[in-house]
């Protein structure tokens, strides 16, 4: 069975040039108001990423990912207002758990005033991480699985999610 999965990157852009923002996973996360250990503690991936759940609509789970993990004061802001923001930039098949899932990626062009609304979730570090196309070039971002990649030391990303990444370089 092939499952969905989508993921929203958001792009800031500066006069030195664009800047992805992701969201960097903590070591613990609050769930049912117990306080658990997160897997893969301190990876790195889009600001918004999940999965579609049975019955919904791509868009519709957007729009709910969106409001768990970057909060509801944010979600409002979820237009996409450039025809290439409203249709998957990157998709792609990958193995996880048995299954493999098709993930969509969506980008969307992000300004401070937006970024003020984001209330990161328990399961994240409180501030999301700017990375550059200069980063990539530099060896800075690594994908699991990659010799000396530790996300204590490194900004590491799943390998689908750093292939994502590679191709949204590529178009903006």
């Amino acid at each position: 069975m092939t499952e969905k999965t989508v993921a929203l990157w958001l792009v800031k852009y500066t006069p030195q040039g664009p800047v992805v923002l992701l969201q960097q996973r903590a070591e613990t996360e609050k769930i049912d108001g117990k306080i658990v250990p997160q897997s893969n503690p301190f990876y790195c991936q889009p600001a918004m990423n999940g999965k579609v759940e049975r019955g919904e609509t791509i868009a519709f789970a957007i729009v709910r990912e969106l409001t768990e993990e970057l909060g509801p004061n944010f979600v409002s802001q979820y237009v996409p207002d450039k025809p290439e923001e409203s249709e998957p930039f990157y998709t792609q098949q990958f193995p996880y758990k048995g299954h493999t899932m098709t993930g969509y990626n969506f980008f969307m062009r992000v300004n401070e005033k937006q970024l003020r609304l984001i209330r990161l979730h328990s399961g994240a570090k409180p501030l999301l991480i700017g990375v550059t196309r200069e980063d990539l070039k530099a060896g800075k971002i690594k994908k699991k699985g990659d010799e000396g990649a530790d996300p204590r030391e490194h900004i590491v990303l799943f390998p689908d999610q750093y292939e994502a990444l590679i191709e949204l370089f590529q178009i903006i």
